[in-house]
């Protein structure tokens, strides 16, 4: 894979955001419609307790 490819995959990585609009690789417009055209998920996530106070009688 091609450097320019691979930094064109990374475009929206939320690792890089605020790199990609410093040096104007995106638009806050364009990254505002790449996240409204994600789909919601929500229903498939899964709760995680890094506290260790699980419920779960499991």
């Amino acid at each position: 894979m091609s450097l320019n490819k691979a930094v064109e995959n990374l475009k929206f990585d939320m690792r890089l955001l605020d790199l990609n609009l410093r040096l104007g690789r995106i638009t806050q417009a364009e990254h505002d419609q790449y996240v409204k055209s994600l789909e919601n998920l929500e229903s498939e996530a899964v709760n995680l307790d890094i506290e260790g106070n699980n419920t779960d009688s499991n």
